[in-house]
């Protein structure tokens, strides 16, 4: 183990040793809510869950599919689906940009460059967190607002989020940002009208698994449909959040204590806490099962290749 991973360590153990402790302890202040909250599961919920990750899952790959193609990389989809299965899982591990360490090595294959990739996964988080901060705002922004008694109105931060992402996914931008994190930039890059369509087309991403969240939490809770907008900006918020622990050794719990806090504004708390808790075990699950699949698929690519060799 080198000398710079002890600290890493550490800090992600404090790290999810304090929100287990924030955990427990809002469990136990609300634990007569937990004690007499009837539960109860609706299948046919989760299998909604399925479908919205499925749809999520398609776009976020076309949207990199398209984002290669425009740095000069063109690809079968099917074989961008493959190496995000693969490669996807290891978000999971502490330390958040392993994921890009494993897209690297999967395309360094096919003779793309690891530099190019590394710029690729850059404009990708921009657009996506972008994405994240515009849907937050747009479907839960006023009533977020409504519930901490405040006068200000959503427009205002809409108008100034609009102009605030519209300089920050301009090319110029996106290339200082990546320079400056990484020191790389690739020969061509995409135009600034295709930056703000990808942007727009990341918000489809954020909506799809805002309707997989809100499948989760009403598997467990009966509340009516006019609460999806606000679930999905829900969803966004806390992806938005959990972001911004990118660069620090783990992000684990970010997006659950904030989104545990959100849902507890229209769904019981306990509901709120198991939803979340599913969720996270749920899309676990969900990317294991598209991660076999995918080191299935390419074993057996690999095998008719093998053949048609001999």
């Amino acid at each position: 183990m080198g000398e710079g991973s002890t600290p890493r360590t550490l800090a992600s153990i404090a790290t999810l040793a304090l929100l287990i402790a924030t955990t427990a302890i809002l469990i136990y202040w609300r634990r007569d809510d937990f004690e007499h909250f009837n539960w109860h599961l609706r299948v046919e919920y989760l299998v909604l869950s399925a479908v919205a990750f499925v749809v999520a899952l398609l776009l976020v790959v076309w949207l990199w599919a398209r984002l290669m193609s425009a740095l000069g990389q063109h690809l079968p989809f099917t074989t961008h689906l493959r190496y995000f299965g693969l490669s996807n899982i290891a978000k999971r591990l502490p330390g958040t940009i392993w994921y890009v360490a494993g897209r690297a090595y999967l395309y360094k294959q096919k003779g793309i460059s690891p530099s190019l990739i590394a710029v690729a996964s850059g404009v990708e988080v921009i657009t996506l967190t972008l994405a994240s901060a515009l849907v937050a705002l747009t479907f839960a922004g006023s009533q977020l607002i409504s519930y901490i008694n405040s006068d200000v109105r959503t427009i205002p931060f809409l108008a100034i989020s609009l102009i605030i992402s519209l300089i920050s996914v301009h090319p110029r931008t996106i290339k200082l940002i990546i320079n400056a994190l990484s020191g790389q930039q690739p020969p061509t890059f995409p135009t600034y009208g295709f930056l703000l369509t990808q942007t727009l087309l990341s918000a489809g991403v954020w909506i799809s698994g805002g309707v997989m969240f809100y499948a989760f939490c009403a598997s467990v809770a009966q509340f009516s449909w006019t609460h999806l907008p606000y679930i999905i900006g829900v969803w966004a918020l806390s992806s938005l959040l959990s972001s911004f622990m990118f660069f620090l050794p783990t992000n684990f719990g970010v997006k659950e204590v904030s989104s545990s806090l959100l849902l507890s504004i229209v769904m019981p708390l306990p509901a709120a806490v198991i939803s979340v808790i599913m969720s996270r075990l749920m899309v676990i699950a969900y990317e294991t099962i598209w991660a076999l699949a995918s080191i299935w698929s390419e074993r057996q690519l690999s095998a008719t290749t093998t053949k048609e060799i001999n």
